[in-house]
This record gives structure tokens, sequence and C-alpha cells, in this order.
């Protein structure tokens, strides 16, 4: 049997083909980890009405009592305590300090992880529902308890109980969560022929494949979403919690060609979601990724008019072009933008925006900051970005940027001694940095700084961001260049552990393989003027401007 499935599969397409393959394992595993969860609360039940019942009743005491409380919530915490210590893997890696996307759990852990969830859960209530609503992430929780009175409904080790909660003023109330969330991140259902995750090269962090499209994480973190794994009832929540602004990754309002971007069959039925966003007092910003030939041109004309009709609500579109790197292994040919169809871009999108100022009385309508240098054109003035809206987008990012820094070498400054190091930076940023940092030594002549420019070879294609970056093409453009025992290197280049690259690679490993100090610079324009202004022993005067 599994020969005539195999061989049915191999006439797919090679990705399909692997899914396909992939499927059969993954349900298994499903079903696997979803019976040991079973036994787990069935184990856990059975611990916590032995505590908090059978326990408390042999020793004539009540469980009720706040002794009793206070020593089960105690014994039960050092329990947790001990096994989270002395298991193998000590019960996986610390929820508090671990990234919002972490890397899969080692297997030793698993078994004082499983033990620790079941005492942790022995120990305490289960929280059901608040005033009849249904409790299923910190979402829940935290809008339903933002009252001065509510009721509380809980499973507890003799059954269910209810309180009415009263209390002097809203706010935070009392419970705790391992996640940012209380459950699982959901993950995306897209295959989109632009994903860049689907790009990157093999042998990295094994978190930096995890793919998120959680509605969440738009409102707590500023992720955008594509809402193909939405329903209706979920809609309906955004609007009733006023959860606003969302983020969403529209692409195109062309229902068939959206389905085709994204190779989701959904993905043209969830327009309808953003109208009804909208129409609930949701505020929206967009983001279109733009694929040469595929939604750009007429397309991208219908889908900024489309947009357009949802204003005010919807206050921000960015286009950013595809990003491609050189693991486009299986995946749609995309054709990078040259410097005329970037041009064709900038035209399109500022007549739009444009139009909508004279509309709105605000623009609204924004392309990222690399379209401008594909086009040879100056990056507009500060005033064009008005609120910078789409920042994350890399809309206006270096013209704020430089707008920052200059403003601060502006102000009056005491520098002691000298100061020179060496910084790097990536392809697109290089020319801006060079001139700023140019401009600092104009101003203030006893400080130099080397800037480096360096070619993205780990991912290849036509990735020039500074922010990914790795340690390895550091060392390698590097080695034997630097003019200064000081390396500034931007805190972009850092994930989330804030002293790792993409590469796995440490700040202190990369100052050990070049032999020099590494200094992490601010992102900001004035925070990182103010720290290359930082420096050593005696007093000189800035030099004024045309000096």
């Amino acid at each position: 049997m599994l020969q005539h499935f195999y061989k049915d599969i191999s006439m797919l397409h090679p990705r399909a083909r692997t899914m396909l393959i992939l499927s059969v394992p993954a349900i298994l595993i499903g079903i696997a980890c979803s019976l040991i969860l079973i036994v787990a609360m069935k184990v856990a039940a059975l611990l916590q009405r032995v505590l908090w019942s059978n326990l408390p009743a042999q020793l004539g005491v009540s469980a009720d009592s706040p002794l009793w409380i206070i020593a089960m919530l105690t014994a039960t915490g050092i329990a947790v305590g001990l096994v989270i210590r002395y298991s193998p893997g000590h019960a996986g890696p610390d929820p508090a300090t671990e990234s919002l996307i972490g890397a899969p759990i080692a297997t030793g852990a698993l078994p004082g992880l499983l033990a620790a969830l079941i005492l942790g859960l022995a120990g305490g209530d289960e929280l059901l529902s608040v005033d009849d609503n249904e409790l299923n992430d910190t979402l829940d929780y935290d809008f339903y308890t933002d009252s001065s009175s509510f009721h509380l409904k809980a499973r507890v080790a003799d059954g269910i109980r209810e309180w009415e909660v009263q209390r002097p003023q809203r706010g935070p109330f009392g419970c705790g969560f391992k996640t940012y969330l209380g459950d699982a991140k959901h993950s995306c259902s897209n295959h989109c022929m632009f994903c860049f995750i689907d790009q990157l090269p093999p042998g990295m962090r094994e978190s930096l494949y995890f793919k998120d499209d959680d509605e969440r994480l738009s409102f707590l973190f500023g992720n955008y979403i594509t809402m193909t794994n939405m329903q209706d009832h979920e809609i309906d929540r955004i609007i009733k919690m006023h959860i606003s602004p969302i983020n969403i990754s529209v692409h195109t309002t062309n229902p068939q060609l959206r389905v085709r971007m994204l190779a989701n069959k959904r993905g043209g039925e969830v327009l309808k979601y953003l109208p009804r966003l909208v129409e609930g007092g949701i505020a929206v910003n967009c983001q279109l990724v733009l694929c040469r030939g595929v939604n750009d041109g007429d397309e991208l004309r219908r889908t900024l008019a489309d947009l357009l009709e949802l204003t005010p609500m919807v206050q921000s579109i960015a286009a950013v072009p595809c990003g491609i790197t050189d693991y486009r292994k299986n995946l749609y040919p995309q054709v990078p933008y040259d410097a005329k169809t970037s041009a064709e871009v900038i035209d399109i999108m500022e007549e739009f925006g444009d139009e909508c100022k004279r509309r709105h009385g605000k623009r609204i309508i924004y392309p990222s900051d690399e379209w401008y240098l594909k086009a040879g054109r100056p990056i507009p003035a500060a005033a064009f970005y008005e609120d910078y809206d789409q920042l994350e987008n890399g809309v206006g990012m270096m013209r704020l940027f430089e707008e920052e820094f200059l403003a601060e070498l502006d102000k009056p400054h005491r520098i002691y001694g000298t100061k020179e190091l060496d910084v790097v930076t990536g392809t697109m940023a290089a020319p801006l940095i060079t001139r700023m940092m140019e401009e600092l030594h104009r101003q203030y002549p006893m400080i130099t700084v080397h800037v480096h420019t360096i070619q993205n070879r780990f991912f290849g294609g036509n990735v020039g961001v500074t922010g990914l970056i790795t340690a390895t093409d550091i060392i390698a453009q590097c080695a034997g260049k630097l003019a200064t025992k000081t390396l500034g290197i931007p805190a972009v280049m850092l994930r989330e552990e804030k002293d790792t690259f993409l590469d796995d690679i440490t700040v202190e490993q990369l100052g050990q393989q070049l032999g020099v100090k590494v200094e992490v610079l601010p992102t900001a324009g004035g925070d990182e003027a103010r720290a290359l202004l930082r420096s050593g022993l005696h007093i000189a005067r800035r030099r004024k401007s045309g000096s």
C-alpha cells in the first residue's frame, strides 16, 4: 500500500511531494502528543483531588483555610522547583527568559517538563470563565477582568466554584502566564511565492524557520498577518475587544491573484474581513510585498484604489520589494527589481499618495526606502513621511535616522579626549552611514569612524539590509582590515537574545575572532550619535558649522 502511495505522489511538484510525505509522521506525532497531554491532565486531576480534597479531609483541616492554601501552593511550588533543578534538561528552557519563538525542547527534558506540568496543575485551580465568557488566551483574560466587578468561575479539587469579584479600581488581576499568549502561537498556513523564511539557508537556529500568522501577535508586537488562519468569531472578538490597530499583509485585493500569491484557497475569501474590521472601528495598517510582474503595475493600482475606499480607518499602506536570497530552490522564479521598474512603483505609489493627501489631508501611502535606493532617487524629505507610521517596513527609516543624527550633532557636547573606531553596515545603508560619519568628524575632528560595508554573502541574492548581516560575513570581510581595536555594530543585527547574530555567533565570539572590543550601537540616529560622542580625557570644543 505504501509503495502505491509513494509512487502516486512522485508525480507531484517537489515541494508538494515533500509536504505530503511529511504529513504522515506529523499526524502520528500530533496524535501521540494529544494522548500524552490527555493522560497528563488525568493524572494531574487525580493528584489535585488528593491534595485539595482527600488529604485535608484525613488531616481534619479545611481545604479553604488560608493556611492550607498557602501550604499547598508553597509545597507544589517547591516540588516543581526541585523537578526543574534536578531533572535531566531541567524541564526545558525557562519561559520567562525564552524568546517569543523558541527552539524545540530537547527530548531528554520532556519527562521533567511533564512532571512539572502535572505538579503545577495539581497544586492549583483551573480558571474557566469570567462573566460567562470562555477564556482562550491572555487577551480574553485581560479584557474580561479589566473591570471593578466581574463573575469568576474556576474548577477546583472538589468541583466548580464561583465568586463575585468586587474591587475599588480596574487593572491587572492577579494571574501570570508562562507565555505571552497563554497558549500556542498560530503558525502560518500559507506558502507565499515571496516568503523569506522559505529562502533561509540551512543550518540556522530552528526558531528562525517558524512562520507565525497570529492576530494576537499583530496587536501585541506589531506582526503582520494574512488573516487566512482567522474565522468569523475571531474577527468578532477583535471588534468586541477593540483590538486596534491590526497589521495586515494584503499584497493584493484581487481575490484570485491573492490565492495564487499565498498558495492558500482562503487567500481571496478572507479579504471580506477588511471592510468588517474597518466598519467595526478597527484601524488597519497594510503591507504590500510586491513581486515583479505579478502584483505591481495595474494590479498595484487596483489594490491602492480598493484600500483607499476604506480610509481613514486604513491608516497606512507600505509597499516593499520581494526579498530574494540564493536559496530559492523549487520556489516561484522571482525577478529582482531594477532602477526602471523600481521607479515605476514609486511613481504609482506617489500618485496615489498625492491623491490621498488631497482627499483626506494625509498621504498614508508610502514606498519603502529600498525603492528609492534601487531607482537612484533621493529619499524624500521628513514631511513626506508625516507620522512615520511604517518604520518597521523600512519606510522613512533612513530619513528619520539622518534627521535625528544631525539634530544630536547640533546640540552642544563636551568631548573628552579622542575616539577612533571601526563600524560595519549593510550595502543599503552604507552611503548614509558614511555621510553621517564624515559629518561627525567634520564637526568633532577628535572623533574618527571607519565605515566598512558588508556584502551579505550568507543570504546572497538582493539582501542588503543591515539587520540581516551575520557575524560570518563580518569576520570574513573585516579580518585584517580594521583600523582600530574597537568595532561598532548596529544593534539591529542582533536578534531576540540581544547578543547573538542570525548565524548563532555571539558578540563575544565575534570580538574574539577579530581580536577587538565590540561596541553595540543603538539603532536610532540620535542615540547612535550620542554613543559615538562618548569618549576619553581632555576637553575639546565642537567645531562650528561652516568652519
